[in-house]
């Protein structure tokens, strides 16, 4: 099963090996995720959180931070 699934995601990442259904998502994981550090901060300092996405830091705040809600 697995294997058949995988033939439908043929544009595979050189560095991690995970693998993309369309070379434009390739390649925006190549560029903005893979092997890239965490861009956007928390912006609570004693926090620390980092994610990759903006969509992962909202969901942050809006669970972690609700008093921030709307502040990205």
């Amino acid at each position: 099963y697995i294997l058949d699934r995988l033939g439908d995601y043929a544009y595979k990442c050189p560095s991690c090996c995970k693998a993309y259904k369309y070379p434009k998502n390739r390649n925006t994981h190549m560029k903005y995720e893979c092997g890239q550090e965490p861009r956007f901060r928390c912006p609570v300092k004693a926090c620390g959180y980092r994610g990759k996405r903006k969509a992962h830091l909202t969901s942050h705040i809006t669970h972690r931070h609700r008093d921030l809600v709307g502040y990205i």
